[in-house]
């Protein structure tokens, strides 16, 4: 059972350290898109349909922009919240594997009780049985 134990912390850290890695990169990304975007020209919504003028190019790009900004930002507290989590699973898979260590110890404990126990009882038995040949 440790070893599966062991084998899935160790998934687990890997599966962190690729979120870690993707965190990274979306921190970047972040950070370009928000050096890159500019706010929306106002007004650029409520322009007649018809060929676009280079300013609705320009707001549309622009909105576009941040509405990717804002999805990067989305992403990125979600990797945040994953990587809290992997974080936090991490933690209960390595206080489960003290524990399994622990019960390991006591089940050794208890085994090494009934192999005394046996003889404990034998020496009685055979004890008793001289008190009969006694007697």
């Amino acid at each position: 059972h440790q070893g599966e134990h062991l084998g899935r912390i160790r998934q687990i850290e890997d599966g962190l350290k690729q979120v870690r890695a993707q965190l990274d990169w979306k921190r970047l990304d972040a950070e370009q898109s928000a050096a890159v975007a500019t706010p929306p020209v106002a007004g650029a919504a409520d322009a007649e349909p018809g060929p676009v003028t280079l300013e609705q190019a320009v707001a549309s790009a622009e909105q576009i922009q941040n509405e990717s900004q804002a999805s990067v930002a989305r992403s990125l507290g979600m990797v945040l919240q994953a990587e809290q989590v992997g974080i936090a699973t991490l933690e209960k898979m390595n206080e489960q594997d003290e524990q399994m260590a622990r019960i390991g110890e006591e089940v050794e404990d208890v085994k090494a009780n009934i192999v005394r126990s046996r003889k404990l009882v034998g020496q009685i038995a055979r004890g008793a049985a001289q008190d009969r040949g006694i007697q």
